[in-house]
């Protein structure tokens, strides 16, 4: 066999569709029930996955030996282990009990990173202090980086540039310097709360922790949820939403 017909029967196949999983919950042994039932389907991800990940990487090693261009291999090889790691996260905060739930927009005061310093995110404007844009998590792997703020610290300056008609103008800068550590986004709120998500936290599962409704809304019962984030694409994600915890202020009845 030739070493052409070789590398072309070993190209990337596509992943076999997945079989479908639904889960109906209607109280809570069925949601019991639900958790053991997706831990055996994000087991079964995990299996194709790292069988198509070690095929690739095997290509990969091919594909470099005899002078083949490798680009492609190397994306696979990416795109398949953050894949991986997305589901090895998801498997394991069902395994802690876990219960996942819609993706509902969130309020996100918590990232997990393994950078030591946040993205600059520049910001310039003509009014005083302009924002810059929040930080992302880059969805470390599983037990590893620590929670931030998604509002980075941040240094601010201004500079006289010409205006275009003979003068100056006053602009505004601003630019992400640190770090800062997270933030609860509610005071008020009994010492169970705050032991639950620094628990969630400390496991280092979830890529971001937030809170819906947002702060700001009033008479409606608090609930924070904790997000493992895939990135798909440049400006695409995927992500797993899981309660972790919820309460009632009977006050406002």
């Amino acid at each position: 066999m030739s070493e052409s017909t070789a590398l072309a029967k070993s190209a990337p196949r596509q992943m076999e569709r997945p079989k479908q999983t639904v889960v109906i919950a209607r109280s809570a042994e069925d949601l019991l029930l639900g958790n053991q039932q997706l831990i055996g389907w994000a087991q079964d991800r995990i299996d194709d996955l790292e069988v198509d990940l070690a095929d690739t990487v095997k290509n990969l090693e091919h594909a470099t030996k005899r002078k083949w261009k490798v680009s492609p291999w190397k994306r696979r090889v990416t795109m398949l282990r953050k894949r991986l790691n997305y589901y090895v996260k998801i498997k394991a905060a069902l395994e802690q009990g876990y219960c996942m739930v819609p993706n509902f927009p969130a309020h996100v005061f918590a990232i997990r990173t393994c950078k030591k310093n946040p993205r600059k995110n520049t910001a310039r404007g003509t009014w005083r202090n302009p924002s810059v844009k929040n930080q992302n998590t880059e969805s470390p792997p599983l037990g590893e980086g620590r929670h931030v703020d998604p509002n980075a610290l941040q240094t601010t300056w201004q500079d006289e540039v010409d205006d275009g008609k003979g003068g100056t103008k006053t602009v505004h800068y601003a630019e992400a310097v640190e770090f800062d550590d997270p933030e609860f986004p509610v005071t008020m709120v009994k010492p169970q709360i705050l032991e639950d998500v620094s628990h969630a936290r400390a496991l280092k599962i979830f890529d971001e922790i937030g809170m819906l409704p947002e702060p700001r809304r009033h008479g409606a019962d608090p609930v924070v949820v904790g997000r493992i984030v895939l990135q798909a694409g440049t400006y695409s994600e995927r992500a797993m939403t899981f309660l972790l915890s919820w309460w009632v202020d009977r006050q406002d009845f």
